[in-house]
C-alpha cells in the first residue's frame, strides 16, 4: 500500500481516504503468485471497476443463491438484531463493495451512530458512500480504500474518528474467501484493534462527533462484536453452479482478471487461450474458481515470462464452505464468544452474531 492517504472529494461531513493498491504492489503480487508451481492471482484484483459491476450481476444470478439467501434471512431476523446491538454503534464494513446490504443494518439498528467502509475498488465505494449520505443525512460517514486486511489503516482510522462502539459487518460469506487460518488471523487481527482502540479511548477526556450517540467505550465490556454471513455446506452440484452460471457472468468475472492485467501491468493474457472452471473441493470444503489453459503457450508480464501446458490451472479464489459447529469453533479461536446464529429455512446460509470475550 502506498504511505500517504488521498482525500476523495466527497460529502462535506464524510471521511474519505484512499490508499490504493499501487501499480508496484499489483505487479508484485502478480509475478509472485504466477511464479508458484501452482499458479495463483489474489481474488482482491477482481474487483476494477468491471469486476466489480460483473460481481453485482452475479449476485442477481438464478444459480447464485448467496445474496437472496441471505437478504431473505436478515429480512427474517430484522426484529431481533437491535435487542443484540447497542444504540449508537460505528459499523465497520470491510469489502463493503456497493454498500447494499449495510442499508438494511442500519435501518434494523436503533440511532447508529456511523458507518465506516473499507474496499479495493475506488469507483464503487465512492459511489455507495454518496448512497449512504443521502439515505442517512445524520450518520458520521468514513470510507478507506484500502485492502480489508490493512488493519494498520483501520487502526489509524480509528484513532483519528474514536467512534464509540464499533462493530464489524461482514455479509456476503467474504470471509469465506480466507483460508481458516486466515480468517482466525483476520478476526484475531481486528479483535486486537478494537481492544487496543478501546485502552486509548477510554484514556481520553474528549469525546468526538462520533461518539456523541454513545457512551463512552468500557474495555471490558461491550468493547466490540461482529454480525457476519457464512455459507454453508450442501449438494456439490449447488455450490458448482453457483460458480459457473449457465449465462458466463462468472466466467467473464474471472477472466476479467486476465484483462486487467493486460491493461495495468503490459501483459499478453490471450484471454481465448483460457476457459473458467469452477470445483467444490470436498477434502477442503471450498469451491476453487481456476483458469485453465486450453494449449500450451507463453504469457509475458511486462519484462517477465511464463509458461503454460494445457490443462494447466491460475487459481484465482477460494469460497470456504462451513457447519454452524466448525465456524463457532473458529469464532473462538480467534477471541470471540458467539452469541446468536440464524439460519434459513434450508439451512444454506447462516449469520452469526458474537462478542469479544
Amino acid at each position: 500500500m502506498s504511505q500517504s492517504a488521498t482525500a476523495i472529494p466527497l460529502p462535506s461531513n464524510a471521511v474519505h481516504l484512499d490508499f490504493s493498491v499501487s501499480q508496484e504492489e499489483f505487479y508484485h503480487d502478480v509475478i509472485d503468485g504466477l511464479s508458484q508451481p501452482q499458479k495463483t492471482l489474489p481474488c482482491k484484483y477482481f474487483y476494477d471497476e468491471l469486476g466489480s459491476a460483473l460481481f453485482e450481476d452475479i449476485c442477481q444470478l438464478e444459480e447464485y443463491y448467496v445474496t437472496r439467501t441471505e437478504k431473505a434471512l436478515m429480512h427474517k431476523i430484522t426484529e431481533q438484531v437491535p435487542r443484540l446491538i447497542p444504540k449508537g454503534v460505528t459499523v465497520i464494513e470491510p469489502g463493503s463493495g456497493a454498500g447494499e446490504k449495510i442499508h438494511w443494518l442500519l435501518n434494523a439498528l436503533h440511532r447508529p451512530a456511523g458507518y465506516i467502509a473499507m474496499d479495493i475498488s475506488k469507483e464503487i465505494l465512492i459511489r455507495s458512500c454518496q448512497v449512504i449520505k443521502r439515505a442517512f443525512p445524520s450518520l458520521e460517514v468514513a470510507s478507506c480504500v484500502a485492502d480489508f486486511n490493512d488493519f494498520e489503516k483501520l487502526s489509524g482510522l480509528l484513532a483519528t474518528l474514536q467512534p464509540a462502539h464499533p462493530m464489524l459487518f461482514f455479509p456476503g460469506s467474504t470471509i469465506g474467501n480466507l483460508t481458516p487460518d486466515q480468517a482466525v488471523n483476520f478476526l484475531t487481527n481486528y479483535r486486537t484493534v478494537l481492544l487496543d482502540y478501546a485502552q486509548r479511548t477510554n484514556s481520553k477526556t474528549t469525546q468526538s462527533s462520533w461518539q456523541s450517540l454513545s457512551p463512552s467505550l468500557n474495555p471490558n465490556n461491550d468493547v466490540g462484536s461482529v454480525l457476519i454471513g457464512v455459507d454453508l455446506i450442501k449438494d456439490k452440484a449447488t455450490l458448482e453452479a453457483a460458480y459457473d452460471d449457465k449465462q458466463g457472468v462468472t466466467a467473464a468475472f474471472n477472466t476479467n482478471l486476465l484483462t486487467r492485467i493486460n491493461r495495468e501491468l503490459n501483459a499478453d493474457f490471450n484471454l481465448n487461450l483460457f476457459k473458467h472452471k469452477a470445483i467444490f473441493n470436498e477434502a477442503k470444503s471450498r469451491v476453487e474458481m481456476h483458469l485453465v489453459a486450453t494449449a500450451d503457450h507463453f504469457v509475458t508480464v511486462n519484462d517477465l515470462t511464463f509458461a503454460f501446458t494445457k490443462g494447466e490451472t491460475i487459481h484465482t479464489e477460494n469460497s470456504y464452505k462451513y457447519t454452524l459447529p466448525d465456524f463457532c469453533d473458529l469464532l473462538r479461536q480467534a477471541g470471540f464468544e458467539p452469541k446468536q446464529v440464524w439460519m434459513d429455512d434450508k439451512e444454506w446460509f447462516s449469520i452469526h452474531h458474537a462478542r469479544i470475550c
